[in-house]
């Protein structure tokens, strides 16, 4: 689980250039524009170290990066518009990698996609000479650069080759064009009454183009097929017991079977509203204090007429 605070920090020849952050507290999304050269380090400020997955689109030129367990997105406007790019992240050994495909197939790739693809990445070494083999003209200094762990891991990497294994235990290779990889695994991005028709939506990431089955704590099981952009909104018709633990898996046209997720959900009302009761400078600080109430415990956002946010946590009155 990541923490409430994701950072981007851009860097450009090794030098930072702008830093933001995203209090996932309060922000569901970011956006800021390509740098040519740039690379884009992501860190989650509670762990010290890069998130250690996250799912990356490409939206016409520009690239979405989402937060695989949290609701929170960052996009890079006119990613593909630019040269030399790519997004990074320190690892718990300390080194800076890029962030690859797991499945490492060559056109998931974060200079390879095409527009309206998005997976699942992770940090690891990238080796640009095995990958350049399925490069169109996305980012070509990417490649010349010869990034490998984006400075982090030296020479030596490469990109995995997919296998499974047979029922007599050899490595069944996808030379013969059929399809035998995984699916991403799921992503259940939020549980909530959308349209207030009384039934939970289900809305998160997986594959496009699979089906995604979900078992409820009841029992039931809902499927749907995932849309051209990875999105899926499945509307829990008639479920008895929402709170509980949901599975989710899905399954591509080969029938492939990802891994299975699961989610936990144990409150799904919304708070009350909270209440203003009181603006004053009462210390004569110069500083008003904001005083109200709200449910124990709850998370509290106040935004000011000049725009600034700030946060705070309800007692237990």
């Amino acid at each position: 689980m990541m923490g409430n605070v994701i950072l981007i920090s851009v860097k450009v020849d090794g030098v930072e250039t702008r830093s933001l952050a995203m209090d996932l507290n309060v922000q569901t999304s970011m956006e800021l524009l390509a740098q040519s050269h740039a690379q884009y380090e992501l860190v989650d400020v509670e762990a010290g170290v890069a998130p250690d997955r996250v799912r990356l689109e490409r939206v016409g030129n520009d690239l979405r990066i989402s937060l695989e367990d949290r609701v929170g997105q960052i996009t890079i406007r006119d990613y593909y518009n630019e040269q030399g790019l790519d997004v990074v992240g320190v690892a718990e050994d300390g080194q800076l990698y890029s962030y690859i495909p797991g499945s490492g197939e060559l056109s998931e790739y974060l200079p390879n996609l095409a527009d309206g693809t998005g997976y699942f990445h992770v940090l690891g070494q990238y080796d640009a000479a095995s990958a350049a083999v399925a490069v169109t003209g996305f980012n070509p200094a990417f490649l010349s650069a010869g990034l490998l762990g984006a400075g982090g891991g030296g020479g030596g990497g490469s990109s995995p080759t997919p296998t499974t294994t047979d029922s007599g235990g050899s490595n069944v290779s996808p030379a013969g064009g059929s399809d035998i990889t995984s699916p991403d695994i799921p992503w259940i991005r939020s549980f909530a009454d959308i349209d207030g028709d009384g039934n939970v939506e289900i809305v998160g990431t997986a594959e496009a183009g699979s089906t995604l089955s979900i078992d409820a704590p009841d029992g039931k099981t809902f499927t749907a097929v995932v849309d051209a952009s990875g999105d899926f909104n499945i509307e829990l018709t008639g479920v008895t017991a929402v709170t509980g633990t949901y599975t989710a898996i899905a399954t591509d046209l080969a029938g492939n079977e990802s891994e299975l997720t699961t989610r936990s959900v144990t409150d799904l009302t919304a708070p009350q509203a909270p209440s203003i009761t009181d603006v004053s400078d009462d210390d004569g600080d110069g500083k008003p204090e904001v005083s109200g109430t709200a449910e124990p415990g709850d998370t509290v956002t106040i935004k000011t007429p000049d725009g600034k946010t700030f946060t705070t946590v309800a007692d237990s009155s």
